[in-house]
């Protein structure tokens, strides 16, 4: 069964059957696509190293809006449920320097886009006193409550590369 997550007024559809992506932002007809193929191994390898460990992970942000335009992403952001240093002790090579979470894991390839694949924690956000970076920052969200604090309604989208799909946040919302 697919899933659907809502944020700022944001729908995005995936039905398992046929990978139809219906969009409130996208007011034309549902397109067919299939982001599966797109994904690089350094990405995939990421993800997979991640679930195997016992943790949620999806692509979000600019690579998966990159992708549904058909346009290769130019870095690639994962989030999930684990925290940072959980993020470290999986992969030999990576640097956290920074208040927001995020793990830089590094792969050795020549593609500059695919060098680092950024990790980052689900997270809550405090104000922004300087309107351009959070105060503080909670790492015990859920999916969901990351997208909500994401800058764009367009990043506001996470793809689980596992499954080919969104979750759904209600069983009540039907797929379309």
């Amino acid at each position: 069964m697919s899933k659907i997550y809502k944020a700022s007024g944001t729908q995005i559809c995936f039905r398992l059957s046929d990978f139809l992506l219906s969009t409130t932002f996208m007011p034309h007809t549902p397109k067919k696509i299939d982001l599966s193929y797109k994904i690089p191994t350094e990405v995939s390898r990421v993800t997979s190293v991640i679930r195997e460990a016992g943790f949620e992970a999806y692509l979000v942000g600019g690579c998966v809006r990159d992708m549904i335009m058909e346009i290769k992403p130019k870095d690639w952001d994962i989030t999930t449920d684990a925290k940072p240093e959980q993020i470290q002790a999986l992969f030999p090579e990576t640097f956290y320097e920074n208040d927001y979470g995020t793990v830089g894991v590094v792969s050795q390839t020549e593609d500059e886009t695919l060098k680092v694949v950024e990790v980052t924690p689900y997270r809550t956000e405090g104000a922004y006193s300087d309107k351009r970076r959070p105060d503080s920052v909670s790492f015990h969200a859920k999916l969901p409550d990351d997208l909500m604090r994401r800058d764009f309604t367009v990043n506001a989208i996470a793809y689980d590369d596992s499954k080919g799909q969104q979750g759904r946040q209600s069983k009540k919302q039907p797929p379309i």
